[in-house]
């Protein structure tokens, strides 16, 4: 259901989210995570079930910072 699917997760270094991370992995869906804590996401990234992920570290402050 998952596999090859591009799925993001923020908060991803922690939490729920990152055991949802872990499980999406396992069923082959590519993530890219996203967290303020870079120092996290990369313990999250070099976890051995995780290297295919990808990481990314944003700070957000007010809406008009995201553009899609």
């Amino acid at each position: 259901m998952f596999n090859g699917k591009k799925i993001i997760i923020t908060g991803g270094s922690s939490g729920v989210e990152k055991i949802l991370a872990q499980q999406l992995i396992k069923k082959g869906a590519h993530l890219a995570l996203i967290a303020r804590d870079e120092k996290k996401l990369l313990a999250v990234q070099n976890e051995p079930q995780n290297v295919e992920s990808e990481i990314s570290n944003f700070e957000v402050f007010s809406l008009s910072d995201i553009r899609c």
